[in-house]
C-alpha cells in the first residue's frame, strides 16, 4: 500500500493523467499517418488514451514487424492476438519519446515495404 500511495502522490503532483489527452491525440495522429502511408502493411488504429493498437494484414508481417523493429531500431512491439501490435506507454512518456517511436516505427514499416 506505501508503494501505491507513493506512486499516486506523483500521478497527481505531475499531473500525468490530466497530459493524457494531449499525448494520446499526438500518438493517434502519428498512428493514423504511417496507416495512410502503409495501407498494404496496416490498418484499423484504434484505442483508448494512451493505449493504442492497429491490425497487420497478415499474421506473418505482424511477426516480421516485431522483429525488424526490434533488430534495426530497438523498439519493443507488444503483440496481441495473431495480427495486432498494441501500445501500453508509461503515463509519464514525453512527446518526444512519442515522436521517436513513430520515427522508429516510421522506419521499420518502411524496410518491410521495400
Amino acid at each position: 500500500m506505501v508503494r501505491f500511495v507513493r506512486e499516486m502522490e506523483i500521478v497527481r503532483s505531475e499531473r500525468l493523467i490530466e497530459q493524457v489527452p494531449g499525448k494520446s491525440a499526438r500518438l493517434t495522429e502519428h498512428l493514423r499517418r504511417l496507416e495512410s502511408r502503409f495501407p498494404a502493411l496496416m490498418y484499423n488504429v484504434r484505442g483508448l488514451g494512451l493505449y493504442q493498437g492497429w491490425s497487420m494484414r497478415t499474421p506473418d508481417l505482424r511477426d516480421r514487424l516485431q522483429e525488424t523493429a526490434l533488430q534495426d531500431q530497438a523498439l519493443l512491439l507488444l503483440g496481441a492476438g495473431t495480427d495486432t501490435i498494441r501500445l501500453r506507454p508509461v503515463l509519464d512518456v514525453t512527446e518526444e519519446e512519442i515522436d521517436l517511436l513513430a520515427q522508429r516505427l516510421e522506419a521499420a514499416l518502411a524496410a518491410l515495404a521495400a
